[in-house]
């Protein structure tokens, strides 16, 4: 039987770490069977959403990626909405 792996994160305006952070994830899927990576992204204003959607869109039936816009204005405190995401 081969390996399994889940990778969840969050994400805000991270665009710069984005290629790096998938590269590094997609080398660890390679010995992996199965795998599925899900992101929650909210209120960036780089690219970080469109890219993550890219991402989704290359490899849909592993990639889940989940967008909340207007998040910061319902939960102004950046504890509140890591929690929310969580």
């Amino acid at each position: 039987m081969g390996y399994s792996a889940v990778f969840v994160g969050i994400a805000r305006d991270v665009e710069e770490h984005l290629d790096s952070v998938f590269a590094h994830i997609r080398s660890i899927c390679e010995v992996c069977d199965r795998y599925k990576i899900l992101l929650f992204e909210n209120d960036s204003e780089d690219e970080t959403a469109s890219l993550l959607s890219m991402n989704q869109a290359s490899d849909p039936g592993n990639v889940i990626f989940i967008s909340e816009t207007g998040l910061q204005q319902s939960l102004p405190e950046r504890t509140e909405r890591i929690a929310h995401l969580r």
